[in-house]
């Protein structure tokens, strides 16, 4: 059995890289026109719907000990430069395999830049992360965010361009081509 584990671990190991994206630096940014509207009023828009959306996901799992480090929230809302950025933790999936449960967590980066008129929303810095749930031991396990995996990419892009139609419903406006 121990043979079995090692050989196993270290063929995880060896394996992982290919799993990887090739691209870590996949990103997602629109600029969205919305004529007649202040950077005032787009901030204050953006801002509120900021804070309505960036919380934890940390509220839907009922299990003592889950741990997220970078848990949803606003970094940095300056008024004067129409910059709002903020961390955006989701959950993905999870899985349950010989007693264990596991959770994949999403982290990403997400800024939006207004200026009268108009504003760009960006989503980067996207990296995976797990918490795996030993049932017998009632123990968890956290493995700390790295690039993504290919299987995560298109969930992220979902995720992103879901949240990217969301504002664009809140804010108003039509896309357009650079800020």
């Amino acid at each position: 059995m121990k043979k079995f584990l090692l050989v196993s671990t270290i063929m995880l190991v060896l394996l992982t890289p290919c799993f990887a994206a090739k691209d870590s630096k996949v990103t997602y940014s629109e600029t969205v026109n919305v004529p007649g509207v202040s950077a005032t009023d787009l901030y204050m828009k953006v801002n509120l719907w900021f804070s309505d959306t960036f919380k934890g996901p940390e509220a839907n799992i009922s299990y003592p000990g889950f741990y997220i480090p970078e848990k949803s929230r606003i970094i940095t809302a300056d008024k004067d430069k129409g910059t709002i950025q903020a961390n955006y933790t989701f959950l993905t999936d999870m899985q349950e395999n010989f007693g264990a449960l596991q959770i994949i967590i999403i982290y990403s980066a997400v800024e939006v830049q207004v200026s009268d008129g108009k504003y760009r929303l960006v989503f980067l810095k996207p990296r995976t992360a797990a918490n795996t749930y030993i049932k017998n031991n009632e123990t968890w396990s956290y493995y700390k965010p790295k690039p993504l995996m290919k299987r995560n990419i298109e969930i992220t892009n979902k995720v992103w361009h879901d949240l990217a139609s969301a504002l664009r419903e809140t804010v108003g406006g039509t896309l357009a081509k650079d800020l």
